[in-house]
């Protein structure tokens, strides 16, 4: 699907399908969806989210992560990471905001960076 003009980043435009495995770096300007195999490094602006039978091997740089399948790599989060029931973890993590369901696993590090609010005069 080609991106048209003023369309929203977090349109899911790419999707890797049960069926398919990427080796090496994906990078979209828009959302990508995994229900296959990736390995290697994510890049987007927009949002990546790993499905149920998605199985990822790479580190990840995205506006926003929603996983509920398989994540083994280190992960920076300009938004919100979630992490869905049955949905797995492993590395690292930076991120805005983080997410877990009951029944989620999570192992590796994290750290949450917010913006401090702008001090008003008194």
């Amino acid at each position: 699907m080609l991106k048209q003009k003023g369309e929203n980043p977090d349109k899911v435009t790419t999707v890797i399908g049960p069926e398919t495995r990427v080796e090496g770096t994906l990078s979209a300007k828009s959302s990508i969806r995994v229900d296959g195999s990736v390995q290697g490094k994510i890049i987007t602006p927009g949002e990546v989210i790993v499905g149920e039978g998605g199985k990822v091997e790479a580190d990840v740089e995205a506006g926003n992560l929603t996983v509920s399948g398989v994540l083994a790599g280190n992960v920076e989060v300009r938004g919100r990471l979630e992490i869905k029931q049955g949905g797995t973890l492993r590395g690292d993590l930076r991120a805005d905001k983080v997410i877990m369901e009951e029944g989620a696993f999570f192992d590796g590090r994290c750290s949450m960076s917010r913006e401090e609010p702008k001090k008003g005069k008194a």
